[in-house]
């Protein structure tokens, strides 16, 4: 369901993807304070290094800064000795370097299937602190790397300080087979106040189809926010997808994903509302306001991730006009004219004027088809010099070749004959 979104002409197919990979690539990867009116999200663990669509949607958003610890990697057979040393080398490189860095920068931890073995202890004793004592939000997500006892990273979980802040239990019980695991569920809401979930009931969430789930058990006290309609039984009684609690001197709200952002169902492609579902989840554990009208703010949202669509395919264009020897420098200045223009609607949408941020965006991705037109006439007059320069430089080759081949083969006029050896002339001396 695409709501207000004004296609002019169609986006190539491959853009979408392209443009995905440019918003991981472009995120700041390295730790920095945010802009004070944004949400401070650190995300670590799963193959960030390939990009999340999902987390695509952060770049997009005003509300929203990510950045991020790609401490897991590809690797057929656990090896603690490489995930220390592959994993270990990422989290010196990306990870705050201090307590003090990690509470003042960050409001809330994303662990998307973390190995845990990547980090120092006293590193995930910092992040204890931050959730326990300093009131930072923290989501898991366990459907891949933590899925149970037989997985990558479940262990690390079991024995760290962090496992006793989780609302679920790490037991034996959440074992489970490939077939269980892959084949496949749809959610059920079961709470709506706050809406949290429940404010897409009527978008049809609960029909989209998930995929890759762990078997969780909530513990007491902790609130479930949906089940799995799952075609197998649970081992551990309980069928939750989606479970939190408060812990902690501050009451910080701690989240656990049964399945991970690689699934299915948080795909942007499959579900739309999976970006404003798990905004959601950042805004009630930030103590932030819920969205009142999450049409309009799915539609302003959805217009930030088309705006990005654009201005990537025009940098794509921008490389491909210069390489062929043109100077797009005149493009590029009102490329980012076009930028100025969608921060102004990024303001605009913090300060809650959401009419005003939803006019700007719309005038500002209409701009790209003036530059789009601009690029393709100057990709077009610089491959009429590229074709000239081309063309007269085979022609000269070729009549300079002819007048040559004309000259010694045709004509003939440099060449002389030979007169009579010497030989030839004592012969007929000789002769007399």
């Amino acid at each position: 369901m695409n709501i207000g979104l004004p296609m002019r002409r169609p986006i190539p197919r491959a853009l979408p993807i392209a443009a995905f990979a440019l918003c991981i690539i472009s995120s700041q990867i390295v730790p920095c304070r945010a802009d004070s009116e944004r949400i401070s999200v650190l995300v670590m663990g799963g193959y960030l290094d390939r990009g999340l669509p999902v987390l695509g949607a952060f770049r997009q958003d005003p509300l929203v800064s990510c950045s991020m610890v790609p401490s897991n990697f590809q690797m057929p057979d656990w090896d603690i000795r490489l995930v220390k040393e592959i994993g270990g080398r990422r989290v010196r490189q990306y990870f705050p370097r201090s307590r003090t860095a990690l509470v003042e920068t960050y409001d809330f931890l994303l662990f998307e299937d973390t190995w845990l073995e990547c980090y120092r202890p006293e590193q995930v004793g910092d992040m204890g602190y931050a959730i326990e004592k300093k009131g930072l939000g923290a989501l898991v997500t366990m459907g891949n790397s933590l899925s149970g006892p037989t997985a990558f990273g479940w262990y690390g979980w079991q024995q760290s300080v962090l496992e006793k802040l989780m609302p679920i239990e790490l037991t034996q019980e959440m074992s489970t087979s490939p077939s269980a695991r892959y084949a496949g569920f749809r959610i059920k809401i079961l709470t709506d106040d706050p809406p949290v979930l429940g404010m897409f009931r009527q978008f049809g969430i609960e029909n989209v189809a998930g995929t890759g789930n762990a078997w969780l058990k909530p513990r007491l006290g902790s609130t479930t926010w949906a089940d799995m309609a799952h075609s197998y039984s649970s081992p551990t009684g309980s069928k939750a997808w989606l479970v939190s609690w408060k812990t902690g001197d501050q009451g910080s709200h701690f989240w656990i994903d049964a399945d991970n952002l690689f699934s299915t169902w948080w795909d942007p492609y499959n579900n739309e509302y999976a970006p404003d579902v798990l905004l959601n989840i950042l805004l009630h554990s930030t103590g932030r306001e819920l969205p009142e009208d999450i049409v309009i703010i799915h539609t302003i949202r959805r217009q930030y991730w088309l705006y990005t669509q654009h201005s990537s395919y025009l940098q794509s264009l921008f490389v491909f006009v210069e390489r062929l020897g043109a100077n797009t420098l005149k493009l590029a200045d009102q490329l980012n004219q076009i930028d100025q223009d969608r921060e102004e609607s990024f303001g605009q949408f913090r300060n809650q004027q959401y009419g005003e941020a939803l006019a700007t965006i719309r005038s500002t991705i209409d701009q790209f088809d003036d530059l789009e037109k601009k690029t393709f006439k100057l990709k077009d007059a610089t491959l009429v010099w590229v074709y000239l320069i081309e063309w007269a430089t085979v022609t000269s080759v070729i009549m300079i070749s002819g007048v040559v081949l004309w000259l010694f083969m045709v004509r003939r006029r440099l060449f002389r004959e030979v007169s009579a050896t010497r030989l030839a002339q004592d012969q007929s001396i000789g002769d007399c």
